[in-house]
């Protein structure tokens, strides 16, 4: 099974793709080219099972509020099953 860490890092390497590809417009179709939804789907549904895990959750909470979208809301609820199993 791959970690919530392994996947949250994946995530930023899509974005990161997509960021790159925009600013050079190498690409017209982004979102068809650069798909995050089913690692998305993923992160939510993993288990934050280790420090690694739950740090990286921290990072990715901090980055979508400043990005405000509703990946926050999954990691809070990851970080409070971890924090209470």
């Amino acid at each position: 099974m791959t970690t919530l860490a392994a996947l949250i890092a994946e995530r930023r390497a899509r974005i990161e793709a997509i960021e790159r590809d925009t600013r050079d417009n190498a690409v017209h179709d982004i979102c068809a080219v650069h798909d995050i939804c089913d690692v998305n789907d993923k992160i939510e549904r993993t288990p934050i099972v280790s420090k690694a895990d739950a740090l990286a959750a921290l990072e990715l909470i901090r980055d979508d509020i400043l990005l405000g979208q509703h990946m926050t809301v999954a990691m809070v609820a990851a970080l409070r099953a971890y924090i209470e199993g």
